[in-house]
């Protein structure tokens, strides 16, 4: 980490903004750590209207933001650690900043997020550069910020897992000169963001979503780790029994109250003290379980890299033999038909309807149930991943833009490296409600004239799907550019990679395995 010329102010060290983005917490944080060490610091969280105005966005997750929020700001006082609550865009907001403050120094982590956020980063940096402000960006989610090979990823990971987590840090107090100037911050500095959330939050807060904030994440990160995922690998898959045997850490990893380091170490002492335990009788069944559960972590990471590597994949089919493929320009009145009954969960596929209505009321759902939601609609309805990736990503309040849209598209069958897998929403059924307690629960007109007849033949509808997809990848053009994606994208674990040839049809990022990121 390169050492930072120092701005000076007249009486000492230049003020250090730090700029709270999906990372609401103190613990751990090196973009907090590395300010602290530099001079007295600012603390930064903005409401950008250009963001939250976003396709993906929605008031489910303003509301677990707020909540995020309204704990980190009592953790700031605390800390001695004054705190900004902004309203408006990142660039008018800085340059507001400067003109009342003077010079400073900008702290954030590396963001990987929507395509709006990329370029909203790239307006920040114009700005530093207009005005020689120095920014510093640390990495966050074991991304690494021009990687040059994927071949290097796997150890970089594990360099940094085995870091020591960075304590709260001590922070300067402002100078005199800096707090009365504070004073003279319009509104929109100070309660802003807030109020703003609040708003949104209004719109479509699910009732039965999780609560946001710190204290709650470590709470079930805690309860998993001690017992909690004892069945945690035999029972995630089932939409009967996840919602209590997974961890349900994903939305706290995604808004950043928990760092992803904190939560692997917390793992590997939890097996560790397990290991120890000889009597217990449950010992072998959860060791399993959080082998399992470290390994989700790491894929977790995994498939952020991607869209850092590849920012378009949000709106952009990996493979270009797949563009085109479906409906790029928009749905027509038929495929509109299709999505909102997909949406709505109308479609006449019980399990289906079952999940789509559980995920809007919950704001959560497993992860097997995810693929299948996603491969029902790109499959089964034939339907553009990219509007109905955008459904689901204003539902999940777990939404994180680097893990949707590389799974998004690998249930898509449009990544190119992976193996085509169709889910049957009648086989998940069977498998995973045998006596049909999920569906009734959440379709109470099932078994009734008023539930609708299935929109479409499943049978049929996979098999050409399977038939358009499978002929896509015959070319030699098309197979040269999966090595290609590979290269650039696909895992180098060696226990999970097959052989040269195996590794030219699918890579070894098995949508069955892989679709765990929900924990």
């Amino acid at each position: 980490m390169e050492k930072p010329e120092i701005l000076k102010s007249n009486s000492g060290p230049c003020l250090q903004l730090v700029w709270f983005k999906r990372d609401l917490r103190l613990e751990d944080h090196a973009a907090l750590h590395r300010a602290a060490a530099q001079g007295p610091v600012l603390g930064l969280v903005v409401y950008e209207p250009s963001l939250w105005g976003h396709v993906d966005s929605s008031g489910r997750h303003a509301a677990f933001y707020r909540d995020c929020l309204a704990e980190f700001r009592l953790d700031c006082q605390k800390a001695g650690l004054p705190l900004l609550l902004a309203l408006g865009e990142m660039p008018d907001l800085l340059q507001r900043l400067r003109e009342i403050l003077g010079p400073f120094c900008l702290h954030s982590h590396e963001e990987t997020g929507n395509w709006e956020s990329y370029a909203r980063d790239r307006r920040v940096r114009a700005w530093c550069k207009a005005t020689q402000t120095q920014w510093f960006e640390q990495p966050q989610n074991n991304v690494v910020r021009c990687l040059r090979s994927r071949d290097e990823w796997q150890k970089i990971w594990a360099e940094r897992m085995q870091m020591a987590c960075l304590p709260v840090p001590h922070f300067m107090s402002l100078e005199a000169s800096y707090t009365s100037a504070l004073r003279t911050l319009p509104d929109c500095f100070r309660h802003g963001a807030l109020v703003a959330c609040e708003s949104l939050a209004n719109k479509d807060d699910c009732p039965g979503r999780q609560k946001g904030g710190r204290s709650m994440g470590l709470r079930y990160l805690e309860e998993f780790l001690a017992g909690r995922g004892l069945h945690y690998r035999s029972q995630m898959s089932s939409p009967l029994t996840a919602e209590t045997s997974c961890s349900r850490i994903s939305p706290y990893l995604t808004w950043g109250v928990l760092s992803i380091r904190e939560v692997v170490q917390a793992a590997w002492a939890a097996a560790s003290d397990w290991r120890h335990d000889a009597q217990n009788p449950d010992r072998p069944f959860m060791l399993l379980s959080l082998r399992s559960f470290e390994s989700r972590l790491h894929w977790r990471c995994h498939f952020i890299q991607k869209l850092e590597s590849e920012p378009e994949m949000e709106f952009r089919c990996l493979h270009s033999s797949t563009r085109g493929l479906r409906n790029e320009e928009g749905f027509d009145n038929e495929q509109r038909r299709l999505f909102e009954a997909w949406a709505e969960g109308l479609t006449g596929l019980p399990l289906v309807d079952a999940c789509m209505r559980y995920l809007k009321h919950y704001g959560w759902i497993n992860f097997r149930m995810r693929a299948m939601l996603i491969s029902f609609a790109s499959q089964h309805l034939w339907l553009h991943w990219r509007e109905t990736g955008r459904h689901l990503a204003r539902y999940f309040v777990d939404y994180e833009p680097g893990i949707h849209w590389p799974q998004v598209q690998m249930q898509s069958g449009t990544t190119g490296i992976n193996t085509i897998r169709i889910y049957n929403p009648v086989k998940q059924a069977l498998d995973h409600d045998p006596h049909q307690v999920f569906v009734k629960r959440w379709l109470p007109e099932f078994g009734t004239s008023a539930y609708p007849d299935p929109v479409v033949d499943t049978v049929q509808a996979a098999r050409l799907a399977r038939e358009r997809l499978w002929a896509l990848r015959r070319t030699s053009q098309a197979s040269e550019e999966a090595q290609a994606v590979f290269q650039k994208h696909g895992s180098r674990k060696r226990a999970r990679q097959g052989s040269k040839n195996e590794s030219k049809r699918s890579s070894p990022e098995s949508p069955a395995k892989q679709m765990g990121f929900d924990f």
